[in-house]
């Protein structure tokens, strides 16, 4: 068994009815089988103004080889940064304090780093809190199996190599909400090297997905803002320039198509085709994977959601559009900004 060190760093901001179970998730998951020397747990209180302080201050003082740092109030991808705070360890993993872990997943981890030591970057499968029955948006949307790719990561459950992390200084902090795994993500990619990234679908955590359409709606628009900057942070300039023409375009033909199918249906129709093509060639494995599970129970609200869901794209696009209109400009030079968080208190350093 690896003799490698892992922290785990927890960030929790106002999660009183969650990081309680989260930190007890991550204890079992690491006692179960007796990897107490190979994890080391942070839990970093983003200067929480409900209970969150009490309970994981309370938990790590109780529990050896858990620890409790509370920070001055910042972004997500600032408080990530927290890992610099502390020595002797080899990877960094990241859970999130309104989630928690599967019981074999220290197990699966310590695992995964013995079988591939050069993996600078791990990542796993997250279920919804619910189950997946309750919340169709997950299941036609989030479910990582539905992409059929080897590097699908979401924050909720990554795991990056110290030596990885200390070569790019860590998150950037550009994005001041969400953004945090992809522009740390880009960051990595700009070093030129290739780096060995790790999925595997049994390392399991859980966390909150919305499972109502308007806020997943909403979420989808924020993230084609996002994806603006992503673009402009990579230097893709031109890129991004055709990339918008494209999205206008699809646009348009989408809201012509009623008008073009009173006057000709069949024209029409090519113009539909038209406006889903670059997408629906981008995404078929995705596609052909969610259609296959529309055959299964509940196939009319199935039918209701991935309708919704695809069409979601459109308002994604207009994010994308809106922000390529706003006065702020954005720069590859942004992406190299850091800021690490301000300790106000440390428990069990």
């Amino acid at each position: 068994m690896t003799n490698k060190k892992i922290l785990v760093v927890v960030c929790a901001y106002n999660e009183q009815d969650a990081i309680f179970n989260c930190l007890d998730s991550l204890k079992n998951s690491i006692a179960r089988y007796s990897l107490d020397n190979n994890f080391s747990v942070v839990c970093v209180d983003n200067s929480s103004i409900d209970k969150t302080p009490e309970i994981a201050s309370k938990f790590a003082k109780e529990n050896k080889d858990f620890h409790y740092v509370k920070i001055e109030h910042c972004s997500l991808c600032v408080s990530r940064n927290t890992y610099k705070y502390f020595d002797g360890f080899d990877y960094v993993a990241y859970i999130d304090g309104d989630g928690y872990v599967a019981e074999g997943w220290a197990k699966k981890l310590v695992n995964i780093i013995d079988q591939n030591p050069e993996a600078k970057i791990i990542s796993g499968h997250v279920f919804d809190l619910e189950s997946k029955s309750h919340n169709l948006i997950w299941d036609m949307y989030f479910d990582s199996e539905l992409y059929g790719v080897d590097n699908y990561l979401i924050g909720a459950n990554m795991v990056f190599s110290r030596n990885v992390l200390t070569k790019v200084d860590g998150f950037p902090s550009f994005f001041p909400i969400r953004g945090d795994e992809s522009s740390l993500l880009l960051r990595i990619r700009n070093l030129r090297q290739d780096v060995n990234h790790v999925f595997d679908k049994n390392l399991i955590a859980y966390n909150y997905f919305p499972s109502d359409l308007d806020t997943f709606l909403k979420t989808q628009y924020t993230d084609g803002k996002r994806s603006y900057d992503i673009s402009q942070l990579s230097g893709t300039y031109r890129k991004t320039k055709l990339n918008a023409i494209v999205k206008t375009l699809s646009l348009v033909l989408l809201l012509s198509t009623p008008i073009i199918t009173i006057v000709n249906p069949m024209l029409g129709l090519m113009s539909l085709l038209a406006s889903i093509g670059p997408f629906a060639c981008r995404h078929r494995i995705y596609i052909k994977n969610v259609f296959g599970k529309i055959s299964k129970p509940n196939t009319l609200r199935k039918i209701k959601y991935v309708s919704v869901i695809l069409l979601s794209r459109y308002l994604f696009d207009i994010g994308f559009l809106s922000r390529l209109f706003e006065s702020q400009e954005v720069r590859k030079e942004m992406l190299d900004d850091t800021k690490n968080p301000v300790v106000l208190e440390k428990i069990n350093e």
